[in-house]
């Protein structure tokens, strides 16, 4: 009977814990530029550059130079979206996000610049409470990314939190390039494993098992920076901008 009983009530908690453990979503990108010394900023004009972050083929973010044709000296003027929205139909309105599903986010990078370019992506991922602030004690790596293998894109470095992909080919004008994610999931077994404490009280005669888990009411952001360099002196521009030299 003692075996029976323990049984039934591992079933039961696991029943009462799964209605406890609900995640939100939040998605942030930010498309920029980051430029070059002056050194190399002589080699190009500036308002050939562009580059826009898209997902399922359409833009989320983007940053573009735009003359002033009315102004006597070329301005840095920009035509930018600021910071678009990440995964807004990852789920339906209404839906929680399920555990240990693979959910499709297709992420890359298009050329909107009428120039040549080497384009490069850092994917950062990590756990928000529900208020939005970042919670670094929460694994990331709970938080697994689909990055797809021979793609084009080569990972520079890799942390808990971060990866920076750099793109091998330039991107003409108006090029995508392959995808840099394909999807995203959250790992079921780890999170479900992360327990603060369980309750237990008396309903009458039945005994009542209710779990915290660590990751209740969580939420998981992923954030995206794209920048680009000129393939003109590409290796010294790469230096320059990122500090690192891909090519040459």
């Amino acid at each position: 009977m003692k075996r029976a009983r323990g049984g039934f009530l591992t079933i039961a908690l696991f029943a009462v814990a799964a209605t406890l453990l609900t995640f939100s979503v939040v998605g942030s990108s930010q498309a920029a530029l980051n430029y070059f010394s002056d050194t190399y900023g002589a080699t190009v004009s500036m308002q050939d550059i562009g580059v826009t972050l898209t997902e399922n083929g359409d833009p989320v973010s983007y940053r573009n130079y735009m003359k002033d044709s009315n102004a006597d000296t070329e301005a840095l003027n920009w035509d930018e979206s600021g910071e678009g929205e990440l995964l807004g139909n990852m789920v339906a309105e209404g839906e929680e996000i399920k555990l240990g599903k693979y959910y499709a986010e297709p992420l890359a990078v298009t050329n909107t610049g009428s120039i040549n370019e080497y384009v490069r992506v850092s994917v950062y991922k990590y756990w928000a409470n529900a208020n939005g602030e970042k919670q670094p004690d929460l694994d990331s790596d709970l938080i697994e990314l689909d990055i797809p293998a021979d793609s084009g894109w080569s990972v520079e470095s890799t942390t808990e939190e971060r990866t920076i992909l750099f793109y091998e080919l330039p991107l003409e004008p108006g090029d995508t390039s392959n995808n840099f994610l394909n999807g995203i999931t959250l790992d079921a077994m780890g999170i479900e494993s992360k327990v603060d404490h369980i309750n237990v009280t008396q309903n009458g005669n039945q005994t009542v098992f209710e779990t915290e888990y660590t990751y209740n009411g969580c939420q998981f952001v992923l954030k995206v920076n794209v920048d680009a360099v000129q393939t003109h002196n590409a290796a010294d521009a790469m230096r320059s901008a990122w500090g690192v030299s891909y090519i040459g």
